[in-house]
């Protein structure tokens, strides 16, 4: 589970630094969940100015490669009026699959 974390942290770590850059108000990030049989899927959305390239970029500029290294499958949508949509997808099986599913109350 921690090639999850590390990627859903990057992912979400990528849209509060760039999303909303140009922007005077913070704005939202949000991040869904769904497990079907032993694939765990996570999006993180923003509605931000979507991808550019950024010359001042604060990072190192590897965070899309590492979660593409981390995920099974990694999708990133923009929207025709701006936002990013990051889909990462995960094969997970044994321990991984019983770690990732919520217990029930």
């Amino acid at each position: 589970m921690a090639r999850v974390k590390l990627a859903v942290s990057e992912a979400a770590a990528n849209a509060v630094v760039h999303a909303y850059r140009d922007s005077r108000a913070p704005g939202d990030v949000r991040v869904f969940i769904e497990q079907a049989e032993e694939l765990l899927t996570v999006g993180v959305l923003d509605n931000g100015i979507g991808m550019s390239p950024r010359a001042d970029s604060p990072g190192a500029g590897l965070g899309l490669s590492l979660i593409a290294d981390l995920a099974d499958r990694c999708e990133i949508n923009v929207a025709p009026d701006g936002g990013t949509e990051i889909i990462i997808s995960f094969q997970i099986v044994g321990q991984d699959a019983r770690s990732a599913t919520c217990p029930s109350s």
